[in-house]
């Protein structure tokens, strides 16, 4: 699949990251790709299973949202996260 101009934009609180795929990333059937932090100490960068974005990093906060958009700008998958808390007395 060709995954040229797709977008993986997370969003945490008010903090975002948006990592756009190069124009020739393509990805074959029911193989995974990681997106890893610019921070991340174990991401290496082997396109295209593994890609280590320059100089940005993944936001993380207590509600988390993540799209992957195709290079129209139609979200085709998107995951949510909520941090609780529970305290315990």
């Amino acid at each position: 699949m060709a995954l040229s101009g797709w977008t993986l934009t997370r969003k945490a609180g008010e903090m975002e990251t948006t990592h756009k795929f190069h124009r020739q990333m393509k990805l074959e059937p029911k193989v995974t790709a990681t997106i890893w932090s610019s921070d991340a100490t174990e991401g290496v960068h082997e396109p295209p299973t593994s890609l280590v974005m320059k100089g940005q990093k993944w936001f993380s906060g207590e509600h988390v949202t993540t799209t992957l958009a195709n290079n129209s700008g139609e979200v085709n998958v998107w995951f949510s996260q909520v941090a609780l808390t529970c305290n315990v007395a």
